[in-house]
């Protein structure tokens, strides 16, 4: 826009009373055309507000009906089960937590928490992190329920202490718990101190028919207690055994196993885990 002052604008020219009358006079068309143009920016971010708003509804709608169009809704039960088990991890087995199949899967809709807790074989692994105590309880609750969801099928089942686990708290309760399916062992590698042994040391090898693998190892720290102490695992004499692994204590090698049968036996220096002594 033209100025009659553009030789002093953007300077430090003071004008006179006569000038700052005419700049007065001169501003007075401009400020009424912003004010103006502003307040039709106003109106204009008013309906901009309104259609967004509409529009956000009008998807919400549009979604929530095409939502039921979706061909994953017709599926038949037996293809959703398949397509919920190739979730699983394939190299591990899936922690007990809800981060990700099979609990994950529950959290998604009404119809897949239905599949998923209706389909045993979702919950036929788990791998149990020993948390600190105050997490303890919640976690024994849950392994109990996992369990229940797996119906009759073999178990696959990992257990390790995680970094903030309390070395001296009492994991007899969750050994106890597993061991009510002892039937169902398929795959059983696990960690625990010596003193929690007598969880499992009830056990005869007629109460693991189904156990092909285990492996048995000491959390650290190892004490001497722990690599002398007594081991009475009966169970391990099942003639289904083909692969055992023993890591942290050579007293593990004196529990009759069934050898007849073994296909891999792997003993791991009990020094590794204890170099102290």
């Amino acid at each position: 826009m033209q100025s009659p002052f553009d030789d002093v604008l953007y300077t430090n020219t003071v004008p006179s009373d006569t000038e700052c009358d005419s700049i007065r006079s001169l501003l007075a068309g401009p400020l009424k055309d912003l004010a103006d143009a502003e307040e039709k920016m106003r109106h204009l971010q008013s309906l901009m507000n309104e259609a967004a708003q509409k529009r956000e509804k009008l998807q919400q709608f549009i979604d929530a009906h095409l939502a039921l169009l979706s061909p994953v809704r017709r599926l038949p039960d037996d293809i959703v089960r398949t397509v919920f088990t190739s979730t699983l991890p394939a190299s591990r087995n899936p922690t007990v937590g809800s981060d990700e199949a099979p609990l994950l899967l529950c959290r998604v809709c009404k119809s897949w928490r239905t599949v998923a807790l209706t389909t045993p074989r979702l919950w036929a692994s788990m791998h149990i992190v020993v948390p600190p105590l105050s997490k303890f309880e919640p976690l024994v609750a849950l392994v109990t329920t996992w369990l229940a969801r797996s119906g009759s099928v073999p178990l696959d089942i990992s257990m390790v202490y995680s970094r903030a686990c309390d070395p001296d708290i009492d994991i007899s309760p969750l050994l106890s718990t597993l061991a009510t399916e002892s039937r169902r062992w398929r795959q059983i590698h696990l960690m625990f101190p010596r003193l929690a042994a007598h969880s499992l040391g009830r056990l005869l090898s007629d109460d693991v028919p189904r156990l092909q693998s285990i492996g048995l190892c000491l959390p650290p720290p190892v004490t001497e207690e722990d690599l002398n102490g007594s081991w009475p695992f009966t169970f391990l004499a099942t003639n289904t055994l083909r692969n055992v692994t023993f890591t942290g204590t050579h007293s593990f090698v004196d529990t009759v196993i069934s050898r007849g049968t073994l296909t891999h036996l792997d003993i791991s220096d009990t020094f590794t885990l204890a170099p102290s002594l």
